[in-house]
């Protein structure tokens, strides 16, 4: 909670929604797995009887808890991704990583992920491409995974039409090789 009461209504706002898009998605091997790596396996999810769609769902009401404290109206409901015509895109990036990254994230992360590359081409194409690209950035960087410079490009080009600040892409410009 003290996450929440810390950032923004816009950060928090949009921590509800990923949530949300998660627990929506019922799918909860693929949420468990996407959580997993992109926190370098270091917080696991069903273990304790607890869900990676509970752990999601309780996320998502302690933003909307924070942001009506906050006294900002939050009816936070997620429908169809409005980036639904980028899925091929991301979907392709995933794809052409598939088994250097595999390998990159056996080799670098303390506890294994299985099913980290599925579970992102999932999530980019039923749960939220933009979300699954996000994941995809943050894993990379867990893993401190080398791109060269055209895949760089492509993830800067792909940022651009997400609408991302400067620096979601950016922050993974020092493994550019």
């Amino acid at each position: 909670m003290s996450y929440v009461a810390q950032t923004s209504d816009l950060y928090v706002l949009a921590l509800a929604e990923d949530a949300l898009r998660l627990v929506a998605s019922d799918d909860a091997d693929t949420v468990a797995t996407i959580w997993e790596c992109a926190t370098g396996s270091y917080h696991r999810l069903d273990c304790d009887s607890v869900s990676g769609l509970d752990w999601f769902q309780e996320i998502a009401d302690i933003c909307e808890s924070g942001l009506a404290q906050a006294g900002t109206y939050a009816n936070v409901e997620v429908g169809a991704s409005v980036y639904s015509g980028l899925i091929g895109r991301v979907t392709a990036e995933i794809d052409e990583l598939d088994s250097a990254l595999s390998e990159a994230i056996a080799n670098s992360l303390p506890v294994g992920v299985p099913g980290v590359v599925s579970a992102l081409r999932e999530c980019a194409s039923n749960i939220c491409p933009e979300l699954a690209f996000r994941v995809l950035l943050r894993v990379i960087m867990e893993c401190s995974f080398a791109i060269d410079r055209d895949r760089y490009s492509r993830f800067v080009e792909l940022g651009q039409e997400f609408s991302y600040g400067e620096f979601v892409v950016s922050r993974i410009s020092f493994l550019v090789g």
